[in-house]
């Protein structure tokens, strides 16, 4: 054998080891990356915790806040309430739904069978709509929901207007109406404690206990402007439909 033949024979033998080595470490690198994926594929599975600063599957870009549940239920009350509205025969009135939106209730009101022209919508403080009954404590002449109590405030609130002061709904010539609201006056939670409340729509529009005392007298000479009546009814007239405010899924 020739000088030359020997060095391309030792050539030859050495990029074959090369080769040889090149793709033994392709194999490993690819063994190594099957088993990365496997772990990873582990981690980030079903039922599994992401990583701290990791979107959470489902919520790419988005991170909850914490609280941000309690808030939307009404600081750990319902997140949804609701009412079945009946007048004093018995007869079905309408709907009204609750909502808690953050700090917010949203109301939406959707009545029939009522008379046209503006009505008082209110929240009242005792959770139950008796067709002919007392006041609560049994004082006065029944009539119709008087078992639902006065005017809903708020713990810590005793001003006008009332927590429970909502706009008046205007009802159309058929006898319907609709309207949706928001208050931040009391949260969800809070209409689900003690007694309970209800929601009322009256006879008549209310005025909120407006009456400027530069422009009006009061019936009794030297009385207060607004008087008691309407301190406390708004003028708002008779009860005509009722409902009890219950927590619904």
């Amino acid at each position: 054998m020739s000088h030359v033949d020997s060095k391309r024979k030792a050539s030859h033998g050495d990029s074959t080891g090369v080769v040889r080595a090149a793709l033994a470490f392709a194999a490993l690198a690819a063994l190594a990356g099957c088993t990365n994926s496997e772990q990873d594929s582990v981690v980030g599975g079903p039922g599994a915790t992401p990583k701290s600063g990791a979107a959470h599957p489902g919520h790419v870009g988005a991170s909850a806040e914490p609280g941000a549940s309690s808030a939307a239920k009404g600081n750990g009350g319902s997140e949804h309430a609701s009412a079945e509205l009946k007048n004093a025969q018995g007869a079905d009135a309408g709907t009204v739904d609750f909502t808690q939106n953050g700090g917010k209730v949203v109301i939406k009101i959707d009545v029939k069978g009522l008379t046209p022209g503006f009505h008082a919508v209110h929240i009242h403080a005792v959770g139950k709509c008796e067709p002919q009954s007392t006041a609560p404590g049994g004082q006065g002449a029944p009539g119709a929901f008087l078992s639902a109590g006065g005017h809903y405030q708020a713990p810590g609130h005793t001003g006008m207007p009332m927590s429970g002061d909502l706009t008046n709904l205007l009802v159309m010539k058929d006898g319907t109406g609709k309207l949706t609201l928001e208050t931040d006056a009391f949260q969800l939670s809070q209409l689900d404690s003690g007694a309970g409340t209800s929601i009322i729509v009256h006879d008549k529009a209310s005025n909120f206990g407006n009456i400027p005392a530069d422009r009006y007298k009061s019936a009794q000479e030297g009385g207060p402007v607004p008087d008691e009546t309407t301190m406390k009814t708004e003028d708002a007239g008779g009860r005509a439909v009722c409902g009890v405010i219950a927590p619904t899924a």
